[in-house]
């Protein structure tokens, strides 16, 4: 019984990440905030959504973390795609930003 009830538990925790993940995805896809992050888990509560204590993390950096970690999946995703097909265009540029940082982005397109 105690095994179960363990089990039931990491299940519902994996459904929790996932959806903490997907929540971040969907930020980051409508261009919102990373600081409203917190306020969205907190909408999730509100609406039912009670497993929060499942997601202790509460710094900037957890957020950080968790957006490259999303960004390099999907850099993954989108290079193992890009692998299988004969052809595709590139478009790079290199921009600084407010911080003067200097950055490489690159842009590809293929069918």
């Amino acid at each position: 019984m105690f095994h179960k009830q363990v089990e039931e538990r990491e299940l519902g925790k994996d459904a929790f990440l996932y959806n903490v993940f997907f929540a971040l995805y969907w930020m980051a896809k409508e261009g919102v905030a990373n600081k409203k992050f917190f306020s969205l888990l907190n909408l999730f509560c509100i609406t039912g959504f009670r497993k929060k204590d499942l997601f202790p993390y509460k710094s900037p950096s957890t957020i950080r973390e968790m957006a490259l970690t999303l960004g390099s999946v999907l850099k993954e995703y989108i290079l193992c795609q890009v692998r299988k097909v004969q052809s595709f265009g590139l478009m790079i540029d290199e921009v600084t930003d407010i911080a003067v940082l200097e950055q490489l982005v690159m842009l590809v397109q293929f069918w």
